[in-house]
């Protein structure tokens, strides 16, 4: 398949059989095989509408590169996220992820957690709690950097030509964290794909909308959100970061061109 977007690729039925993660293994039975942008392939968890959950990359090689490890290497920089589940969207060729923050032990899930009023203290922010740390460009700006450092390993574990797109260029801080009482975790506490993407499709359709107009412009950084309402509100710039920044938490954190 070619051209921009999400489009089947012809043999995804037969090779994507039986290719499903445990935390989706209850929902799915066959996981197709899709082309992002014009040649990257990638194998869908699950798909609402234009948002999608992925599963698995396929590397230039033809190997594939589990979702969970690119998910790891972003929970490997910062303690203050408590989860990572990637995703993309039909009418673009960037990767993105949906991340939460781990809130205070024995509170009621609205307080910082240590690691996050560590981090919020290294950013220079004053935010607290996880409503006000997703509205703070400073905190935001070094989830970005969290989440520049993997991508800065995965370079080094791809670095093939062909696998200069294995990068993650959007992001968005959710409100809530991913429990088994909300439905976003299952019995082993992995993550429940499907249900993560059916509650949050409309965020991932507002984490790439601007792909749909320019995919290739200024805005090919890594960007990230959060915010109370899950609504958007008009973008900011903010020096430093290499696109549009958000008082609801959205940003774009280094380079790239894709």
């Amino acid at each position: 398949a070619h051209g921009h977007g999400m489009k089947l690729a012809a043999n995804g039925g037969e090779e994507a059989e039986n290719m499903v993660e445990d935390e989706t293994s209850s929902r799915q039975s066959a996981l197709p095989l899709v082309a992002l942008g014009e040649s990257h392939n990638v194998i869908l968890a699950a798909q609402s509408k234009n948002a999608i959950a992925l599963a698995r990359l396929v590397a230039d090689d033809g190997s594939f590169i589990e979702a969970h490890e690119l998910e790891g290497l972003v929970l490997q920089g910062s303690d203050a996220i408590s989860h990572c589940m990637l995703v993309g969207h039909e009418h673009s060729n960037k990767l993105g992820c949906l991340l939460t923050l781990s809130a205070a032990f024995g509170g009621n899930g609205l307080a910082l957690g240590h690691s996050g009023l560590q981090l919020a203290s290294r950013a220079g922010s004053e935010a607290s709690t996880i409503m006000s740390a997703r509205r703070c460009p400073l905190f935001l700006a070094t989830v970005g950097c969290a989440l520049e450092i993997a991508n800065r390993h995965l370079r080094r574990m791809y670095p093939s030509v062909g696998d200069e797109w294995i990068q993650l260029r959007r992001f968005h801080v959710l409100r809530d964290d991913f429990t088994q009482r909300n439905g976003m975790l299952v019995r082993t506490k992995a993550i429940d794909r499907p249900a993560v993407l059916s509650r949050f499709a409309h965020i991932i359709d507002d984490m790439f909308r601007h792909d749909l107009i320019d995919r290739t412009g200024p805005g090919a950084g890594l960007s990230g959100r959060g915010r109370e309402e899950e609504s958007t509100p008009p973008p900011q710039k903010m020096a430093g970061l290499d696109g549009d920044h958000q008082d609801d938490g959205r940003s774009r954190v280094g380079g790239g061109s894709g």
